[in-house]
């Protein structure tokens, strides 16, 4: 099953167990693992639906709904393979940064190249603000493409 990324960041705010979710997931199998982030608190506790394979994964709250989707590019996520669906039109993951601007127009917000202790040296990264959904695109360092796209709702923008 091919998907989009436009398809995934519908998902958001959306059940992982509803019929939307089933209607774009299909019967894909979830690698499922839980973060707590050190907080002792479990509604700060974030669920992951994994799919390495196909280079995304879903974060849900403790409810089950979907906060974030995670795709990745090359190397971005040790155990991920690349994604392979559609980004945006014209846009893909070997795509740079004047390119991606090209197609969604100048983003809210960004950041430059850095480097990030335990990270390493991080690329450049834009994000565009949307009523339900902000998109987040981390670049390669060096501007060789794109390292990870994160769709988020507004209140989970760093």
């Amino acid at each position: 099953m091919a998907w989009g990324l436009l398809d995934l960041a519908g998902l958001i705010e959306r059940p992982i167990r509803s019929e939307d979710a089933r209607a774009v997931l299909g019967d894909v199998e979830f690698t499922k693992y839980r973060q707590d982030f050190g907080h002792k608190d479990p509604a700060a506790t974030s669920y992951f639906y994994a799919v390495p394979a196909e280079g995304f994964e879903l974060c849900c709250d403790p409810h089950g709904t979907v906060k974030l989707v995670y795709v990745y590019g090359v190397e971005a996520k040790r155990g991920f393979f690349p994604f392979r669906g559609p980004l945006w039109p014209g846009v893909t993951l070997a795509s740079r940064r004047d390119e991606v601007r090209a197609v969604l127009g100048e983003p809210a917000k960004s950041g430059p190249e850095q480097l990030v202790p335990k990270l390493g040296k991080l690329g450049p990264w834009d994000r565009w603000d949307g009523p339900t959904v902000s998109i987040h695109v981390q670049y390669r360092a060096g501007g060789a493409g794109i390292a990870v796209v994160t769709a988020m709702t507004p209140d989970a923008v760093p």
